[in-house]
């Protein structure tokens, strides 16, 4: 299994880094059969007031087998435990989340696009980051 941060600026913090990884190896290894890609697009704590405080959810699963996670930074948490509640019923596996409040949820440069892929059949594109 690799996880592969999209956006280079992010792999600056080991920390975050690190918390992907485990964040990756406790979910994918769960929705590998049935999930490709698992993205979290938090917006920006800048995007407006009204997004900023209250969570803003998306969460389908794709006929190519993604499930696609969007929430505000500031209930980023809470809205990846309750898109896997979600999952869990969709796709009837049984999937633990735990808290991820530890992740550094503010970025300089505005949305974070964070992709945790399996790739066990797939190569990682030309300059990406591989974990």
């Amino acid at each position: 299994m690799q996880i592969r941060l999209i956006d280079d600026h992010m792999a600056k913090s080991q920390e975050f880094a690190d918390a992907v990884v485990d964040f990756g190896s406790t979910i994918l290894g769960r929705f590998a059969r049935h999930v490709a890609t698992i993205e979290v697009n938090p917006y920006s704590d800048n995007v407006s007031a009204r997004s900023r405080w209250r969570c803003q959810l998306r969460m389908r699963l794709r006929s190519r087998g993604e499930l696609v996670v969007n929430a505000a930074d500031r209930e980023l948490d809470g809205a990846i435990v309750r898109a896997f509640g979600r999952a869990r019923r969709l796709i009837g596996r049984v999937v633990r989340v735990r808290s991820i409040k530890e992740w550094p949820l503010t970025t300089k440069k505005g949305t974070r696009i964070l992709r945790l892929i399996n790739t066990s059949d797939v190569a990682p594109p030309a300059g990406s980051i591989v974990y």
